[in-house]
């Protein structure tokens, strides 16, 4: 993985594993806030159900630490798209 660039204000990261990739974005911005760094932004985490194929989505708020969900629960057996873009 590169470095982090202070002097470029936008930054894209290729991943092949969203779930380890959510937990390295939770562990950096944790670490991050306790240097006392200000953040903004949004974090996607995503926490998965025992009898559910699909995931609950939630955009965590960097600045706030509020939770948003952004999924419905449409049963068991959903196999589409589960995002609420009325919540996004």
């Amino acid at each position: 993985m590169q470095c982090i660039r202070p002097d470029c204000p936008i930054t894209a990261i290729v991943y092949s594993d969203g779930s380890e990739f959510e937990a390295f974005l939770l562990e950096i911005t944790a670490i991050m806030a306790e240097r006392g760094m200000r953040l903004a932004g949004l974090v996607q985490r995503s926490e998965p159900k025992p009898d559910r194929v699909k995931c609950d989505m939630h955009l965590r708020d960097l600045a706030t630490g509020m939770l948003h969900g952004i999924s419905d629960d449409r049963g068991p057996h959903a196999r589409g798209c589960v995002l609420n873009t009325d919540r996004l």
